[in-house]
Formats: structure tokens, C-alpha cells, sequence
């Protein structure tokens, strides 16, 4: 879903872009190079500034900031694709789109309510939570606020607007999802990742306009719930009315399930291809799959992974050269798989593109054995962490990006329990002695995949399933998938009817 501009200017799909883009940009950031407002992982302390209360189940989080102007509401629901049962594919992500489009009780969706209003509105689902963002005015933003919980649990969906939606805006999304040059490939990516667990879906198989009204109802009824929902708004509004406006929206919906708890174990298969026409350079995603992680050992293991990454990067077998700005990593509850992207010659034949991912793969297991037995030194983990203390100082908003959205955006995602159980701070306090071993306990039962994407050698179809099976696949460190994902969908969202 999209994020635009209200009809009172001109519409701005390059800072629509942007906007994507820097938000998407910033989480990945919050692990990748986590800044001093993440906190330690799992924290549960306030963000600096924010006031917190718990209201009617939902936690509630505000700050005034100093200046009026727009105001922002960041929502979090702890469910995705990983809480859909497995004739559920596309149901979290149909979900996110009908709670913009499904008419209010006014007979307006939420999308044409915060249009109208002269705001801004966006969301995206993935695995384990799906947000939404709405700006508007601070005048509006309790009004605003309502809205939003009206439309996460609506009494019916609405038979027209799904159809709408579903042969519209997410047919042209999934279709770019499975076949833009880097969405299909971090899609597939992820899927290879998930093959067996709770977040593998027909991604690629099942096209999103069979699915049905009844099941995205029976999803958002079963998953949806106040204890799931987690709320930052960032405006010029007292917290006691933001507070009784959400009281009363929440009055008449009934308790529902706390946060699903798992423990993901990871088996992918060991190489998968995808065949894309017009690829052009193939990559080789190579990916180290860890799971079993204990609660403590998050924060640890990710820093390590961190510090291992030059190391990583630098064994490219001759023939392939390192993509920095495509490794990344996959959080999940309890699991981790860091992707390592190299890049090939377009000119290259598939046997020998097949002979250097089982290189690529093979360096990158020795290079990660040798980090965990040596460690990482006290130079290494101290540039690191002055690094990240640079970056972490005030920058300025990016340009099309609302600095109430960007502040609730920022404190929203540290809220959500799988991303604080990765993240670290620059003034957490970390021993190189006790970063060696908790790589040592986890990397040597590491699993490897391995994804080669190119063009196809003939007219065959896009994608093609390896020996092992291709389920579907993606990568970059920490929260890269939330950046990648945010590109792979298409902000199709047209202004309504005026």
C-alpha cells in the first residue's frame, strides 16, 4: 500500500518514493546500525520523549512534538503471514489493503477519510506484524485515530471493495512481486528461508485474485485483536483525549489473542534457482541459517554477524565480486539467517555459475568457522561501535518524509518483540571475549542455502525450481526486509474519486 499526498497539492510520486525508501531505510538501520534510541534488545523502556499507557488492552505511546503542524499515527499489529493457516496465502497482506479500503461506518474508506483530510496514509504487512501510518493534521488526529480502529475491525468486509482491490491494486503488486529483478529475487529468497515453517506461502503459486472475501474476514477476526495492537502517535494532542478516543473506539471490540510465541526452526534447501527474463548479472545469495537462539543470545549474535561481514564479503570466489548493499539478514522468533550476495558476469554459463555458488557457499561456511573460533578483536569491535555512535546522532528528515512519521516510525518498530531481539545500542556494553563464543555456540550448526538468480538460457518459464525446490526467497541484514519488501510492492494507491 502506497503512501500519497492529500488532492491539495500536486501529487508527489517522487517523494511517495522516498518516503518508502528512507522510512524502510531507518529500520534496517535499527539493526544494522542501531542507534541509541533502540535500546537494548528487548527492552521494554519507554522511547525517549514518548509517554506510555495501556488502554483497553492496547499499549498506547505520544509525544507532542515541538512545533504543531501534522501529526502521526504509527500502528502496529502483532500479526502477518506467519499467523496465516496454510490455505490463508495473501490473506495478511489482502488484510493490510482492506483496512484502507473497506467503507467506515460513514460509507468512506479509511483511505478516502484521511485523503479528504488533506493527509497521508501507508502500510505494509510481513511476516510476523503488519503496520499502517496515517498523517494528518493534530487537529484531526484523535478523529484520525478512531478511524484507523474502526477500520482494523470492521464488523464486515465489503464484497465490492474487495473485488476492486484484489483484481487491482494487489494483482499489480504480486505481479511485481514475482517478477521486478530484486523483488521477485528477495521474495524467493525469503520463501527458501521459511520452507517449512510458519511464514512458507504459495507466494509464487497461488494468484492472489482466487483468494476469498470469507477467509481474509476469518483472518483479520482470529489475528486482530487490542492485545496485538501496539499505537505511537506523534502530535500536538493531549494524551488523555487520545487516550479516551481509543478507549472508546476499542469499547465494543472483544478480547482477542495476545502475541503468537514461536520458536522457528529453519531447514532450507541447499540451492534453489530462479530464472528471471532480462535479468541481466546473476547473483548468488548465499545464506547462513541459524535457529535455536536463546532469548540473551540475540543482540550478541547479530553484533557478531555484524563484525563478520567484511570477512564474509571478502572470500568471493574468482569469477564473483561482492554486493554490500544486497547482504543483509532475516529476524525471526528464536532464528536468523544472514544472506551474503555476490554478483556474477552476464556472460557467464550455468555450469559455471552452478560450480561457483557451490564455491561462493563453501567460502562463506570456512570464513564464518574461522571468525567464530578467532573472535572478533578489540579494534574491530571498537570502530564498530564508534561507527554506529556517529550515525546514531540527530540527521535530518529525508526529504518528502513528515518528521512526525519518521519520529512514530522509529519508536514504533522498536516495539516489536522479534526486532528487539536483534537490536543493540552503542552504549550496550559488549566484550569482545563474549561475542567469540556465542558464535562459536551458533555457527558451526549453522545451515547454508544457497539462491542463484539469472536470465533464463531459453525461453523457459520465469521461474524454475532447482533440485531441492525453489519455495521463495529475499535478503538484507536485520530489517533489509522491510526495505526490500516495501520496494517489491508497488505504491499503487490512486486518489479517490473527487
Amino acid at each position: 500500500m502506497g503512501m500519497r499526498a492529500s488532492p491539495a497539492g500536486r501529487r508527489p510520486e517522487l517523494a511517495t518514493r522516498l518516503l518508502r525508501t528512507s522510512l524502510a531505510s531507518s529500520l534496517v538501520a535499527l539493526l544494522l546500525l542501531p542507534s541509541g534510541a533502540t535500546g537494548a534488545a528487548g527492552s521494554s523502556r519507554v522511547p525517549a520523549g514518548f509517554s506510555r499507557r495501556e488502554v483497553a488492552g492496547t499499549l498506547l505511546l505520544h509525544k507532542a512534538p515541538d512545533a504543531p503542524g501534522m501529526g502521526a499515527i504509527f500502528a502496529v499489529m502483532l500479526a502477518g503471514a506467519g499467523d496465516q493457516r496454510p490455505e490463508e496465502t495473501h490473506c495478511a497482506h489482502i488484510a493490510e489493503h482492506m483496512v484502507f479500503r473497506n467503507p467506515l461506518a460513514g460509507g468512506r474508506s479509511l483511505s478516502e477519510a484521511v485523503w479528504q483530510a488533506g493527509g497521508r496514509f501507508n502500510g505494509w504487512s510481513g511476516p510476523f506484524h503488519t503496520q499502517f501510518e496515517v498523517v494528518v493534521t493534530d487537529e484531526l488526529v484523535p478523529e484520525a485515530l478512531r478511524w484507523l480502529v474502526e477500520a482494523l475491525f470492521p464488523l464486515l468486509l465489503c464484497g465490492q471493495a474487495f473485488r476492486e482491490e484484489i483484481h487491482a491494486r494487489m494483482a499489480r503488486e504480486l505481479e511485481y512481486m514475482t517478477s521486478n529483478r530484486l523483488a521477485a529475487a528477495m521474495n524467493a529468497f525469503h520463501q527458501q528461508v521459511y520452507r517449512g515453517t510458519a511464514y512458507e506461502q504459495q507466494l509464487f503459486e497461488v494468484p492472489v485474485t482466487t483468494v476469498m472475501m470469507d477467509a481474509v474476514a476469518a483472518f483479520m477476526a482470529r489475528e486482530y485483536s487490542p492485545e496485538r495492537l501496539m499505537i505511537v502517535v506523534v502530535a500536538n494532542v493531549e494524551e488523555a483525549t487520545l487516550a479516551a478516543e481509543l478507549s472508546t473506539a476499542l469499547d465494543q471490540v472483544p478480547a482477542g489473542p495476545p502475541p503468537a510465541r514461536r520458536q522457528v526452526s529453519l531447514a532450507p534447501p541447499p540451492i534453489a534457482h530462479l530464472s528471471l527474463p532480462g535479468f541481466g548479472k546473476p547473483l548468488i545469495l548465499v545464506g547462513l541459517a541459524v535457529d535455536g537462539i536463546e532469548e540473551d543470545d540475540g543482540s550478541l549474535l547479530a553484533l557478531g554477524l555484524q563484525l563478520a561481514l567484511p570477512r564474509l564479503l571478502g572470500v568471493a570466489p574468482p569469477g564473483l565480486r561482492p554486493r554490500r548493499e544486497l547482504t543483509g539478514g532475516l529476524p525471526l522468533e528464536g532464528a536468523f539467517c544472514l544472506a551474503v550476495a555476490f554478483e556474477g558476469a552476464a556472460t557467464l554459463t550455468a555450469a559455471r555459475l552452478e560450480r561457483l555458488a557451490e564455491e561462493a557457499t563453501q567460502a562463506v561456511r570456512n570464513a564464518a568457522a574461522g571468525f567464530a573460533a578467532e573472535g572478533p578483536d578489540e579494534t574491530q569491535l571498537s570502530e564498530l561501535l564508534a561507527a554506529v555512535e556517529g550515525s546514531s546522532e540527530e540527521q535530518p528528515v529525508p526529504e518528502g518524509v513528515p518528521p512526525s512519521l519518521a519520529e512514530a516510525f522509529t519508536a514504533g518498530v522498536t516495539l516489536i518483540p522479534t526486532y528487539q531481539a536483534y537490536s543493540w545500542a552503542p552504549d550496550d556494553v559488549f566484550e569482545p571475549g563474549a561475542i567469540g563464543p556465542t558464535l562459536a555456540r551458533y555457527l558451526p550448526r549453522a545451515t547454508y542455502t544457497v539462491l542463484v538468480v539469472s536470465a533464463p538460457a531459453s525461453r523457459a518459464p520465469a521461474l524454475i525450481i532447482g533440485a531441492a525446490v525453489l519455495a521463495v526467497a529475499g535478503v538484507v541484514l536485520g530489517l533489509a526486509l522491510a526495505r526490500w519488501k516495501r520496494r517489491s510492492r508497488r505504491a499503487a494507491v490512486s486518489p479517490p474519486e473527487m
